[in-house]
């Protein structure tokens, strides 16, 4: 698909945990309800737990999709500085805030490139326990 026209397509197929509101409510929908899915995808690998998890597909549609409880909540401690806002945008309700995959791919490889310099820099500031560190044992 191409351009920001929505379009009447299959909705609700696939698995509700990881599908875009406008989708499992049968509305129409663009190629930014998979930017939706991706952001539920990198949610789940950062917190290392399932979305939305005890909620089944009847709560999640009264819920989640119904705007009581649009997200889970970010546990930011733990997150790369940047990740929270691109989450943030991915599962946003509008559709036309919604990041291009182009500006999704462009933001993680600016991500990726700032966790590789701080880890550089954490390992020359650890003078005689760089090794440790390099080992994937330090902080």
């Amino acid at each position: 698909m191409s351009g920001d026209s929505l379009f009447d397509l299959t909705g609700n197929t696939g698995s509700v945990r990881y599908m875009a509101p406008e989708v499992a409510l049968h509305k129409h929908y663009n190629h930014k309800a998979e930017a939706y899915s991706f952001g539920v995808m990198l949610f789940e690998m950062i917190e290392q737990k399932l979305p939305y998890q005890g909620k089944n597909p009847r709560i999640m549609m009264e819920e989640v999709f119904a705007g009581k409880c649009w997200r889970e909540p970010l546990n930011k401690r733990y997150w790369p500085h940047g990740f929270d806002d691109l989450l943030s945008r991915c599962w946003h309700k509008d559709v036309d805030e919604r990041p291009e995959f182009t500006e999704i791919v462009a933001k993680m490889t600016e991500i990726a490139a700032a966790i590789a310099t701080d880890r550089v820099e954490r390992i020359k500031s650890a003078g005689c326990f760089s090794c440790f560190i390099m080992n994937g044992n330090g902080p």
